[in-house]
């Protein structure tokens, strides 16, 4: 009898798992340029360069699922880009270098275990980097930025080996 149960507990689980496996493709689908999250919210993350003039600012941003790649911001630009959340498992991290890569932070720009409060209400979440550190807003109007996080300088040996990106 324990061993039926074992057939059946197994089977169920496999079933579950194909499910939430096809749900999340099913989520993930595109139509154009527009995203359609057909049973989870949308949101969208933008990185912003709010640098002093001539500041370029490198980013690399991932999840577990998406690299989005290395990119290089001109002051003004706002890199972007949107998902469809699965509750409790979607995370996305960037890495910032600026001011000739002696200064870096690298963070979760979203985490649905925490659902940063300040992306609810809009849906967007807005980081923007300045001199003296990185702000986070849920607002596209720029109201309401906060500084989240300090730049951080990077030794020398660091900007010469893993960190230093073209």
């Amino acid at each position: 009898m324990n061993h039926f149960i074992l057939i059946n507990l197994f089977t169920f689980l496999y079933v579950i798992a194909n499910i939430a496996q096809a749900f999340h493709e099913l989520t993930q689908q595109s139509f154009g340029q527009k995203k359609i999250c057909w049973f989870s919210r949308k949101f969208v993350v933008h990185v912003i360069n709010n640098l002093p003039s001539n500041s370029e600012m490198r980013i690399h941003c991932a999840s577990g699922d998406d690299d989005l790649g290395y990119h290089t911001l001109p002051v003004g630009d706002d890199f972007n880009w949107s998902f469809c959340e699965i509750p409790y498992t979607t995370l996305f991290f960037c890495h910032f270098w600026w001011d000739s890569d002696s200064k870096e932070r690298a963070f979760e720009v979203y985490d649905s275990h925490i659902r940063a409060n300040l992306c609810l209400e809009s849906g967007e979440c807005f980081w923007s980097a300045r001199d003296d550190g990185i702000y986070t807003s849920g607002y596209p109007d720029g109201r309401d930025y906060e500084i989240t996080l300090y730049w951080r300088k990077l030794h020398t040996s660091r900007i010469m080996g893993f960190f230093k990106m073209y």
